[in-house]
């Protein structure tokens, strides 16, 4: 019964990631975490500025578990300035259709280094949900090991057009 039941879940997944190739073709998969993020990149958005690669990442939540652990991030923010709990719990009401968010990111390619300009939250329904942009004057994240940023990195400094 398992394998019939990962067999399905493997097929399905499969028939979404060839769906959302072929009906968006600039969405490029780029990688799935243990909790089922969907990670991809426009491959179209890479653009140098001065010394600095930018690039667009679209993170779709795929599963429950990937949802609430974003969502958990908001939620502890709100509690930071919220003394009620109904009143996170009512802020929290717009990300209850969270479906995906678009990052546009910055690379430093020689130091090794990122930058997040924007984060976009969409509902299913393709509806902003809130955009959050990065102030100017923020610092820049140092890329240390064999992460994700780094693969990213590598991916969007050697990309060729």
């Amino acid at each position: 019964m398992h394998k019939i039941l990962f067999s399905f879940v493997f097929i399905f997944t499969t028939f979404l990631t060839y769906a959302q190739n072929t009906i968006d073709d600039k969405w490029k998969l780029f990688a799935v975490t243990e909790d089922g993020v969907e990670v991809y990149l426009d491959t179209t958005s890479i653009k140098r500025v001065n010394n600095e690669y930018r690039v667009l990442s679209k993170k779709v939540y795929a599963t429950a578990l990937a949802k609430e652990n974003y969502k958990e991030t908001f939620v502890a923010a709100f509690s930071k300035t919220e003394k009620k709990p109904e009143k996170v719990a009512k802020k929290m009401k717009r990300w209850d259709d969270l479906a995906y968010t678009i990052v546009e990111y910055s690379f430093d390619c020689l130091n090794k280094r990122f930058r997040t300009l924007t984060i976009t939250d969409y509902s299913s329904k393709n509806k902003e949900i809130v955009k959050t942009k990065t102030p100017k004057n923020r610092g820049w994240t140092n890329i240390e090991g064999d992460d994700m940023g780094d693969l990213m990195r590598f991916f969007v400094c050697d990309y060729e057009q």
